[in-house]
């Protein structure tokens, strides 16, 4: 709904709606009535279609979280991992003197992108783990930039799209290759949803790393987690009731990692005397847990920096901008990983 169909409903020009909107004095009281009963009707919002109408911009930018039913989806604002982020684009945003909107929905929320129909932001930052690829395309047809960061979808290249990613895969065979060069074979790896596409990325690195060292897997080493301290503590469970503990644990987050620890812990084995354990992301608990637990650090307030900054000079008219980075995440070493204990043979 824009001001062409409010006039045509109405019965009168776009002009008259204009002048209605900003609040012109020189309007008929009937012909304001008429205009602002359409627009009531029609859920119309005069306030952002105004800001439009001047051509000004608001330095709004809309950060649009949207959440998936399955229940491994984060609650962003608090999540370990996300809401770094979360904080670095406010700040970093704030910086540059503008101001972020949030706007939580569901995935099949029919309003998702209101912020953008309203015109009352300037760009869009979409995070979710569900599949933002049309939704992103219909902002984008809109006139819109928008951004996203370790996304877990499809996404076409375009002018309009900053894209911050990590190699998952790359990250993933480097804490695989650490726990070998350690002297590890027997490497349990809990992998996340096996659905989604960093949990895919991340199980070829821990693949190409047995594969380059000559290492075969065993499939009872893999278990399918959902990103949370219970399936970390579940996989532990698993390995022992079937009489087969790895010597080293990789878990594709942090949270399956302090999951696994704790059961590790529970059940009278020594970390990293009896198991070596690392996770993947470098939350800030993981400098708190006992031992302290070694991990793949992702650079969550760079790559936020980065896609905030990037948008804002998109916004800015600025062409000399790297609109996609992909960055690395980097080990970590702590405590919870050691060398395999050498059994000397009598």
């Amino acid at each position: 709904m824009n001001s062409f169909e409010i006039a045509r409903l109405a019965g009168v020009s776009r002009s008259t709606v204009t002048r209605v909107i900003n609040n012109y004095g020189n309007v008929h009281p009937k012909t304001k009535s008429k205009v602002l009963k359409v627009m009531e009707e029609n859920n119309y919002r005069p306030n952002a279609t105004a800001k439009k109408l001047s051509s000004k911009k608001s330095n709004v930018i809309g950060l649009l979280v949207i959440k998936d039913m399955d229940k491994s989806s984060p609650s962003f604002l608090v999540d370990a991992f996300f809401g770094p982020m979360v904080d670095t684009i406010i700040h970093t945003a704030s910086s540059r003197g503008y101001r972020i909107m949030l706007d939580i929905t569901e995935e099949n929320d029919k309003n998702t992108l209101n912020l953008f129909h309203e015109k009352s932001i300037d760009a869009g930052i979409f995070l979710s783990w569900s599949n933002m690829q049309p939704k992103i395309k219909e902002a984008v047809k809109l006139g819109y930039h928008c951004g996203v960061i370790d996304f877990d979808f499809a996404i076409d290249r375009d002018d309009s799209i900053v894209i911050m990613d990590v190699c998952d895969k790359k990250s993933a065979y480097k804490a695989t290759k650490y726990l070998i060069e350690l002297g590890h074979e027997h490497i349990g790896f809990i992998t996340g949803i096996k659905s989604k596409r960093c949990s895919i990325e991340r199980l070829k690195g821990y693949e190409l790393a047995h594969l380059e060292s000559e290492i075969v897997i065993n499939e009872s080493n893999l278990f399918e987690g959902y990103f949370n301290e219970e399936d970390g503590y579940a996989a532990v469970e698993y390995w022992t009731e079937l009489g087969k503990m790895p010597s080293a644990i990789f878990a594709a987050n942090d949270k399956m990692a302090i999951g696994a620890l704790n059961a590790l812990h529970k059940k009278g084995l020594r970390v990293p005397e009896d198991v070596s354990i690392i996770g993947y992301d470098d939350v800030i608990l993981t400098q708190y847990t006992s031992p302290k637990l070694t991990t793949m650090k992702v650079p969550v307030s760079e790559m936020a920096d980065s896609l905030i900054n990037t948008l804002i000079d998109k916004i800015e008219g600025r062409e000399d901008v790297r609109l996609r980075k992909t960055f690395t995440a980097r080990l970590v070493e702590r405590e919870s990983t050691a060398p395999i204990r050498k059994i000397e043979k009598k």
